[in-house]
């Protein structure tokens, strides 16, 4: 008896529960940024494009990506608020995710087809098999965006349920260390083993990656220390209960003390829960209702907001640096990835220490003071290789240039998790005021689906701002 408590207690602990969706978040971000080096070598070697086409199709791609998840998070954090069970969508998802994984790497080489007897019985040309490859690629990233949202919405709304309020920080600031590492893991080792080892052993390694995390997910005990929330629709019932139950006790069946309590009881229920009924009216904030609700508290909205501007630093980087870098020093493809690698290092070890002090200090002094040391920073990035600033070019410039990157990505570790740890605190508090005001199973994940379109939304407009 005493092992299976504690074979049932570390499944249910904090720890390991926030172990599980960190390796989850890894897993996703490891594999998004995995398959983006990739993509010109499927096009061109598996499919077989004009290379010329292949730009083009890769950036089709892209922006088809972040379209789908800005598209689907809403929907997600809607249904997934109707059910208090997270592990079977988060098995979905993955299962999903393991889907979209081989699709994607058993793209088929076209000269094959072409030499099948089925399509010559068609007379298929090469254009139409093109297309079929092309549409089934586009297809296979779409359903791994929407598993991918499923994966960001749930597990954060897992996270929220199942950690205390002060140590949520902590918890994201953890997520978003694997997050760094998700991104920075993913090109090294898929341009390495594609190159040296072989295509298929650098899939190995992610559908090895996305069996782990099911197996951690099947494992996982979900133990929410957010109290069962009771609606209005809840208390009707049970007044209506009451009642019922009250009208149907007759008093020969109870000897006169029995009856007499029974009635005092009662009354005293009734007469409690009519006047909570009276005085917490809570209207259950469905559909459009919820987003007009949540939209009219300015921490909220200030929050999105920050988490937008920082996602556009971000997509504004990885547009303009590799061009800036190459015109400027003249950096090829390798001084430019070491450059990413730089900027994203630091949120690896100080994002969990980031969480760590917003767990003690909150989220409004880190943000701002976070973005008041970027301005000076980001104006010096773009000091080398312009006229106006002779002091920062010359033999100073690469330098100069590296420092500002790792400062700005060391920085940037105040800003990350910032909207996921300002969504918690201002769904909790309004639960508080209003107990079952988002339905019985609260509205995390609907808020989180819109911290994920925020994010999203900067990745759209951070490119096209840059640019």
């Amino acid at each position: 008896m005493t092992i299976a408590k504690n074979a049932v207690s570390w499944r249910a602990s904090p720890v390991f529960i926030t172990a599980t969706v960190t390796v989850g978040f890894f897993c996703h971000l490891y594999l998004y940024s995995f398959i983006v080096p990739i993509i010109p070598y499927m096009l061109v070697e598996r499919i077989q494009i004009d290379p010329a086409n292949v730009q083009a199709v890769t950036s089709a791609l892209l922006a088809n990506y972040a379209l789908v998840c800005l598209i689907s998070s809403p929907i997600v954090g809607h249904y997934a608020d109707k059910t208090t069970d997270r592990k079977t969508p988060l098995l979905i998802a993955l299962a999903i995710e393991l889907a979209s994984a081989v699709t994607i790497a058993r793209t088929t080489n076209c000269e094959l087809l072409l030499k099948a007897a089925v399509l010559q019985s068609f007379r298929l040309d090469t254009d139409f098999i093109f297309r079929i490859s092309v549409l089934v690629l586009f297809i296979a990233r779409t359903f791994g965006a929407i598993s991918g949202m499923m994966l960001w919405i749930i597990g954060f709304s897992t996270l929220a349920e199942n950690i205390e309020k002060r140590h949520m920080g902590t918890a994201s600031g953890v997520v978003s260390g694997a997050v760094a590492a998700g991104m920075l893991a993913g090109p090294a080792v898929s341009g390495f083993f594609v190159e040296k080892v072989g295509y298929w052993s650098a899939w190995s390694l992610c559908f090895g990656l996305i069996i782990v995390n099911v197996a951690l997910r099947l494992l996982m005990l979900e133990n929410p220390i957010q109290p069962k929330r009771h609606t209005f629709n809840d208390t009707k019932t049970r007044y209506e209960t009451i009642q019922k139950s009250s009208n149907h006790t007759t008093p020969d069946s109870l000897p006169p003390s029995e009856h007499s309590n029974l009635n005092s009881n009662a009354i005293d229920e009734h007469t409690s829960l009519l006047s909570s009924r009276s005085k917490t009216q809570t209207e259950v904030k469905k559909g459009f209702q919820f987003y007009t609700y949540i939209f009219r508290h300015r921490s909220f909205v200030t929050a999105l907001y920050a988490y937008m501007v920082f996602s556009i630093l971000i997509s504004a980087f990885e547009a303009t640096i590799p061009l800036h870098v190459q015109e400027t020093f003249n950096w090829g493809a390798f001084p430019s990835g070491m450059l990413f690698v730089l900027i994203g290092s630091p949120g690896i070890l100080l994002n969990p220490l980031c969480g760590w002090l917003r767990d003690r200090l909150g989220t409004r002094h880190p943000t701002w003071i976070a973005f008041f040391l970027l301005a000076p920073f980001m104006w010096l990035l773009g000091c080398p290789g312009d006229a106006r600033y002779p002091w920062a070019n010359g033999a100073h410039a690469q330098g100069i240039y590296i420092a500002s990157a790792v400062s700005i990505g060391t920085v940037s570790c105040m800003l990350s998790s910032v909207a996921a740890v300002e969504t918690r605190f201002i769904i909790d508090t309004l639960e508080q005021r209003h107990p079952g005001i988002f339905g019985s199973s609260g509205g995390y994940s609907r808020a989180y689906a819109l911290c994920s379109m925020s994010w999203t939304l900067g990745m759209l407009l951070g490119p096209l701002l840059s640019g």
